[in-house]
């Protein structure tokens, strides 16, 4: 959803991220595996209907930065199973791939997993958390606020 946000909205909190991603203040990381799932829910008719400005050639133009912008994660192995929604697998293990300290989704099956007793037996790795867009620029803000020792 956070990239769906992003090709919608140019003033957003998520296209604000993917800028920050752009601009290499902060790094991105993507797999084959979503960068395909990214495509075909951008490509969905009932989405596309619902958003005119999501138009194939945006949809292409956004898969074409996020190609550059991203950095690659080619070997994910399967650590992390999740029972209640399987398809979110491939964050979870991603994240783990490429030692990311953030998931930023709006995702309410993987933000549940920050909550205590909703981790459905997912042990999440120290130091990964799950958090929204507004959650993570606030995060960056504290730490671009925050004196140097």
């Amino acid at each position: 959803m956070v990239f769906v946000q992003t090709v919608i909205s140019e003033k957003g909190p998520a296209a604000r991220l993917f800028a920050l991603a752009e601009s290499r203040a902060i790094e991105l990381f993507v797999s084959t595996a979503v960068l395909e799932e990214v495509a075909e829910v951008l490509e969905r008719p009932r989405l596309r209907a619902k958003s005119p400005r999501l138009t194939f050639q945006r949809i292409d133009q956004f898969l074409d930065r996020l190609r550059r912008v991203a950095t690659w994660i080619r070997e994910i192995p399967e650590v992390v199973r999740l029972n209640r929604d399987p398809r979110d697998e491939v964050y979870l293990n991603l994240a783990i791939a490429a030692d990311a300290e953030y998931i930023v989704t709006r995702d309410r099956d993987l933000l549940d997993l920050m909550q205590p007793g909703t981790s459905g037996g997912v042990q999440l790795p120290a130091g990964l958390a799950i958090i929204t867009p507004e959650e993570f620029l606030a995060a960056l803000n504290h730490t671009a606020q925050s004196p140097t020792p």
